[in-house]
């Protein structure tokens, strides 16, 4: 191989090598996340968007191509009115009743 190629490939493992070690910090017991979804912030446990594995959140940090922006938030272009039952469910792994949604609206 040339030089060129070498360095090339160096380049590409060292780019592999960071990716693995961004997506390792987020998985640590203890770190949070910052979701900004349609303007409101939401911060929650990394552990808590990665409890459904395959889900859309567990593919997002596992992707290590998301990264979060300047304040150290991940924008999700949606509304916010409903996110807090989407983290309910990634919590606790049960199915919101309607019975539940007036609680959530109180809270909001």
């Amino acid at each position: 191989k040339t030089a060129q190629e070498k360095q090339a490939q160096l380049k590409s493992r060292l780019g592999t090598f960071n990716a693995v070690v961004e997506v390792a910090k987020r998985k640590r017991p203890g770190f949070t996340a910052s979701l900004n979804i349609g303007g409101q912030v939401f911060k929650t446990a990394t552990s808590t968007l990665l409890s459904a594995p395959e889900s859309f959140f567990w593919c997002m940090l596992h992707s290590g191509t998301w990264k979060p922006d300047e304040k150290e938030e991940y924008f999700i272009d949606r509304s916010p009115i409903v996110f807090p039952v989407i983290l309910e469910y990634l919590r606790t792994h049960q199915h919101v009743t309607t019975g539940h949604l007036s609680e959530f609206k109180q809270n909001l």
